[in-house]
């Protein structure tokens, strides 16, 4: 157990050692928060207009995600007949196509998200 220590207090030594510190006295330096005020003179501002703009494209990309989707979302169910006879009445069976059911639920996701980002985008564009 004595070797561990021995070489954690060594790992130590060598970490304290390699620290830049200016002068010998001096504590070491921290690095400065960043300012908001030089951040405004660089040209980082929230109030950015152009974004409502972004905003409504994807706006508009969502609703025809979301008409594609309904469209993809009926293509995949397909309703059969069986007519009827003598013995039995008519029986009408749904089935299911798993990829365009699969399709139309990640295009409505895809559109969520879009819609998401939009609000995102729209308040950005808004605030100062």
């Amino acid at each position: 157990m004595a070797s561990l220590d021995d070489s954690a207090v060594g790992v130590r030594r060598s970490i304290t050692m390699h620290t830049a510190n200016p002068t010998p006295g001096e504590p070491p330096v921290s690095p400065q928060p960043t300012d908001v005020g030089t951040r405004a003179r660089r040209g980082l501002r929230l109030n950015q207009p152009w974004r409502a703009v972004i905003a409504g494209l994807e706006v508009l990309i969502a609703v025809a995600l979301v008409i594609v989707a309904v469209w993809c979302w009926r293509s995949g169910s397909v309703n059969v007949v069986m007519p009827k006879t003598d013995d039995h009445p008519e029986l009408v069976s749904t089935l299911y196509f798993g990829n365009w059911l699969a399709g139309a639920i990640g295009l409505a996701v895809l559109a969520g998200l879009l819609l998401l980002n939009a609000m995102r985008q729209l308040v950005l564009a808004i605030r100062t």
